[in-house]
């Protein structure tokens, strides 16, 4: 059984029941996240991924062709208003294309020059971190994305 979620463009649609989901946490990095059963979790010294690739193998040589979705682990300090004002700014090749509050948190959504990937800064003002997350290649539907971007929160 799904839930009922309302899309303001498209109406009321069927989400899928996330309930079975595993959740990926990190006490370091503070977050968590559910993602689908299915999926393979990845970690390098620079990030933490969740894929639906079906081997780490292919995560890593293939994500480009069944997606790939990141958390960088160099968590950033102070506010969204000044990481997007200097690092993530138009001088470096980004563009802000929604800010947003979600779930208790902040959300930017940027587009980057020459790059299909998504980005998005997620920002807890309480403890003044922001993460990266990113949409590798923009091949993660966008429905199973808001899913995963739903469940997403900050720990202490």
């Amino acid at each position: 059984i799904g839930m009922v979620g309302l899309d303001p463009q498209d109406g009321i649609t069927l989400l899928p029941d996330i309930s079975s989901w595993k959740t990926y946490r990190d006490d370091e990095l503070g977050f968590e996240v559910k993602y689908p059963n299915s999926w393979l979790v990845d970690q390098t010294d620079t990030y933490v991924g969740v894929s639906p690739c079906t081997s780490l193998q292919e995560v890593q040589d293939k994500y480009y062709v069944c997606g790939f979705l990141t958390f960088a682990k160099n968590v950033q300090s102070g506010s969204l208003e000044s990481l997007l004002q200097n690092q993530y700014s138009k001088p470096n090749g980004f563009t802000l294309i929604e800010e947003r509050n979600i779930g208790g948190f902040k959300l930017a959504k940027l587009g980057a020059t020459g790059s299909e990937a998504q980005y998005y800064l997620l920002n807890d003002a309480k403890q003044g971190k922001t993460i990266q997350l990113t949409n590798r290649e923009g091949l993660i539907d966008q429905a199973t994305f808001n899913q995963i971007l739903a469940t997403f929160r900050f720990v202490e």
